[in-house]
């Protein structure tokens, strides 16, 4: 009795439910783990959507085309190729040079260096291997050449005229590389035109800067995106590879602004006319307006590196005018007559009649941005200004026997 009286008058506590245990608290760990989660979705999708606006096709083009300046030192790889099956007409093979011109095809294909950073004191090098051939003769040789500060130098190859030319300047010792100073060489025509109004005062380095300056004021309107192709890498880097197209209007443009550059430093020296001038630069627009009318682009592919937004390799291929055809036409009797009466008839019936049935390819590839090399000058070489300038102090268009080249020869 005394058992059930305690019973009675102390009842056990009734078990609370667990999930009225901390409710709250619960609640509170449950929904920063859900507020966690759903921010860090949002950050996931905000860098993935940053990442794509940013290295997207079109943003990576975007930028290539906004900073679109030629790197000052850069290392690149190239190869090209013209092709003209054509041959010559009956009329033009009656001429001496008609052999040398049906049936050409030439390529060149090698390595160079540049570095620009100093415009003053330019340097670079570049090894190529080039093939000729017209018909059934062929000939291959190697071009070396290396350019540091003012000094110019190069190496011809195996070149049969250049062998025999080098031997006659050179006869007693074999000599492979040609020096040419650009400074000397200026002063020295400036010398040989003394007691006239020409001489010549150019700034090569002026030059440089002019064209690229011209490249890159057209190139971003001149090529534009076609296609994606997907990404890839080139010498250790990661590009976004395109499919493009060509605005030939604007090539059009750069053409002639080149032209009109080119044509100003040099019909500029001198006496010509103003109405030269222009006469020049009008024919030589009728050239260019020919040729990007009748342009065919059949390949043309850029490479935009994905972080430095550089130009890491162009492909590129087109028809091209034919040489044969163009010495053709202008051998042609018709055409001669045409010149004797008006010169400006005389260019347009040349246009009209130049095919353009060659082919041309371009594929070349850029890197290294920005990593400079050590330029080796030769030890030996030719010096071409002094002997010029002997040639001159002795009033002989010819090599004397007697001349001791000594101080020539490096």
């Amino acid at each position: 009795m005394d058992e059930q009286k305690n019973q009675l008058e102390i009842p056990p506590m009734p078990p609370v439910p667990a999930s009225e245990v901390g409710l709250p608290q619960v609640l509170n760990i449950r929904k920063k783990k859900m507020f966690a989660g759903l921010g860090a979705l949002v950050i996931f999708i905000l860098g993935v959507s940053a990442y794509y606006a940013y290295a997207s096709p079109g943003r990576i083009w975007q930028k290539f085309s906004e900073k679109l300046v030629i790197p000052p030192v850069v290392s690149q790889s190239f190869s090209v190729a013209y092709e003209d099956k054509a041959e010559v007409s009956e009329d033009a093979q009656k001429t001496p040079l008609s052999g040398f011109i049906s049936k050409i095809k030439f390529s060149f294909q090698g390595t160079a260096y540049s570095n620009s950073t100093d415009a003053d004191h330019l340097q670079g090098n570049m090894d190529m291997n080039y093939s000729f051939g017209s018909g059934d003769t062929s000939l291959s040789s190697k071009l070396g050449m290396v350019i540091k500060d003012k000094d110019l130098f190069l190496n011809l190859g195996d070149n049969p005229v250049v062998t025999s030319m080098l031997s006659y300047f050179s006869p007693d010792e074999e000599v492979d590389w040609i020096k040419l100073n650009l400074t000397e060489l200026q002063e020295l025509a400036n010398e040989s035109a003394s007691g006239t109004s020409s001489s010549l005062d150019i700034d090569y380095n002026k030059q440089v800067r002019e064209y690229r300056a011209i490249l890159e004021k057209h190139a971003a309107k001149m090529v534009t995106v076609d296609k994606y192709l997907g990404r890839e890498d080139l010498h250790g880097s990661s590009t976004f590879h395109y499919s493009n197209k060509l605005d030939k209007n604007e090539l059009k443009l750069m053409l002639e602004e080149v032209v009109d550059y080119a044509m100003s430093q040099v019909l500029g020296i001198g006496e010509t006319k103003p109405e030269d001038m222009a006469k020049a630069k009008e024919i030589s627009h009728k050239f260019i307006t020919a040729f990007t009318d009748r342009l065919e682009v059949h390949t043309m592919e850029t490479w935009v590196g994905a972080s430095d937004f550089q130009l890491h390799k162009i492909k590129f291929a087109s028809n091209a005018p034919s040489l044969a055809s163009l010495f053709s036409v202008a051998m042609a009797a018709g055409t001669q007559e045409i010149a004797e009466g008006d010169p400006d008839k005389t260019v347009d019936y040349v246009l009209q009649h130049m095919t353009f049935d060659a082919a041309f390819s371009l594929e070349e590839e850029f890197y290294d941005f920005g990593k400079t090399k050590e330029i080796v000058v030769p030890e030996k070489f030719f010096d071409l200004v002094k002997k010029l300038r002997t040639e001159m102090e002795n009033q002989s268009m010819f090599l004397d026997p007697g001349l001791d080249d000594s101080n020539l020869i490096k």
